[in-house]
């Protein structure tokens, strides 16, 4: 199913909040950042690789490249966004776009945080967890989190009172991307964040671990 969203909307969404100052541009839900972390760092073994596609204002990134040990390459469609990185040796930075994404360097953990809510075509999505298995090393991990639809697909285009903007996003029912994920990876549903966290009855905010084997 692709979804009936226009993709301009969420471009010209994401374009204007890379544009503000960090506190206005920064996750929606930075509550969730200790959790997300706790989500992440048993993976992050001593030398691992990192990509960070979809980075936002790099709070994932700059938390993961305080250990030394890690190097994370963050990415964001946005260049605003990017200005938002430490100036570490262990983090670099790079504009591009999620879809489309690729190359030949390969990564032990692949993060894909809050990013599918952007892609409405569901083609794209597929083709992006093709790539990044093909990113990955052999046992590496890709991690997506996002909102999902619980008994179906959830569009919003609207606008935002909490954002003081107009929104657009899509929330794929959480067992389609499921399933769309175990065609490549071996893969477990995480249901990290406090039951308060979910707001709404219609959607809810899940990880999956993926396993390249």
């Amino acid at each position: 199913m692709n979804s009936k969203i226009d993709g301009s909307k969420i471009d010209r969404f994401w374009e204007a909040r890379s544009r503000q100052s960090a506190v206005e541009a920064a996750r929606f839900h930075p509550e969730f950042t200790s959790y997300d972390l706790a989500l992440i760092e048993p993976h992050l073994i001593g030398g691992a690789s990192v990509l960070d596609l979809g980075c936002g204002t790099c709070a994932l990134a700059n938390a993961i490249a305080a250990r030394e040990t890690v190097h994370v390459h963050a990415v964001d469609k946005y260049p605003g966004m990017l200005d938002f990185a430490d100036k570490r040796s262990n983090l670099s930075t790079e504009v591009a776009d999620a879809v489309g994404y690729g190359g030949d360097r390969r990564f032990d953990v692949i993060l894909l945080f809050g990013v599918i809510n952007s892609i409405p075509d569901a083609d794209d999505r597929m083709q992006m967890y093709r790539t990044l298995r093909e990113m990955l090393r052999q046992g590496g991990k890709l991690i997506v989190k996002s909102q999902f639809g619980i008994a179906e697909e959830v569009l919003v285009d609207a606008y935002s009172q909490d954002l003081g903007m107009d929104y657009a996003a899509v929330y794929p029912r959480v067992d389609d991307e499921e399933e769309r994920l175990k065609r490549l990876f071996s893969v477990s549903r995480i249901d990290p964040y406090p039951a308060e966290y979910n707001r709404w009855s219609n959607t809810h905010f899940y990880a999956f671990l993926c396993v390249k084997h």
